[in-house]
Formats: C-alpha cells, sequence, structure tokens
C-alpha cells in the first residue's frame, strides 16, 4: 500500500482540507490500513515542495489543503486509474474469449474500481490478516508440513461462506 499512498492523499485533499491525523483517520476508515505518522507527514512536506498542496496553520492546528496544481495531479492519478480498469477489462475479456470464464463479477468490481470505491473494503482488515497469515506460513515452511490442516480450515470457511446469502 505504501506505494499508494501519495495517490489515496491525493484523492482525499481534492476532498477537502485535513490534518496529517485526519489523513490517517480517513485512510484507515475507507482501506482499513493504517500508515504510519512518518510516512504520512514528510509525503506531505514533499506535495507542499512539489507545489501540489500548501499548509496551513490555524491555532497550532496544521492542515493540508491541494493547489490547482494538486488538483490536476489527483485529475491525473484518477486517469491512470481509468487506464489500469479499461486494461483489466481487455484483459479479463481475452480471458473469456480463450477459456469461456465468466467474469462478471470481476467485471462488476472493476467498474466500482473505477468510480473509486473499493472492493470489500468493509472486510479488508479481515482478508489481508488472512494473507499474512498465509504469507507467515509459507515463510516458516508450514504449509507443506501441514497442508491437510491447512485445507480443512480454509474448505470450512468456504463452506461457511456459501452459507450466507
Amino acid at each position: 500500500m505504501r506505494g499508494h499512498l501519495k495517490p489515496i492523499i491525493l484523492t482525499l485533499l481534492e476532498k477537502e482540507q485535513l490534518s496529517g491525523s485526519e489523513l490517517v483517520e480517513k485512510i484507515e476508515e475507507t482501506i482499513s490500513w493504517k500508515p504510519s505518522y512518518g510516512s504520512v507527514y514528510p509525503l506531505l512536506d514533499n506535495l507542499v515542495k512539489e507545489g501540489l498542496a500548501v499548509k496551513i496553520v490555524e491555532k497550532k492546528k496544521k492542515s493540508y489543503k491541494l493547489t490547482t496544481k494538486g488538483k490536476k495531479e489527483a485529475g491525473n492519478k484518477k486517469i491512470e486509474q481509468n487506464e489500469l480498469a479499461e486494461a483489466m477489462i481487455k484483459v479479463h475479456s481475452i480471458l473469456k474469449s480463450l477459456y469461456g470464464l465468466d467474469v462478471s463479477m470481476d467485471l462488476e468490481l472493476i467498474e466500482n474500481f473505477k468510480k473509486g470505491k473499493i472492493p470489500f473494503s468493509e472486510i479488508h482488515k479481515e482478508s489481508l490478516e488472512l494473507k499474512t497469515e498465509m504469507f507467515r506460513l509459507l515463510n516458516n515452511n508450514s504449509i507443506k508440513k501441514n497442508k491437510m490442516q491447512i485445507k480443512k480450515i480454509l474448505n470450512n470457511a468456504i463452506i461457511k461462506l456459501r452459507e450466507i446469502n
């Protein structure tokens, strides 16, 4: 996520003037990832140096607001996001024609991504924790020796998820 912090902050500042701590809170609310203050504040300083944002100090509270140049940069990031989504749609169309895969759900997720909606944001923290645990097991060489137990856990989770309407 670190490589995506700048576009995330540009998008949030495009909507409103925010302090560094408010940005951290909004990012955590939106995508269930809490960037460190050690990442956010230097990035904000760089945005100011690049002329993309201005720092506003009111009664000891520092907040940031995009400049016209910053708003243009945020718009460019949206164009890049849309281009990425269009490329993903093309790949899905090729997969569908080659392999007959039903990708309608994937296409819906991509369209929502284009609109700025993050898939699975309500359960992002939990899905990230699952991925982290799987990588931990992989790094510890525990997957091979615990393959049957891991498969059983994942299959049980799949069965439970299928029960949900």
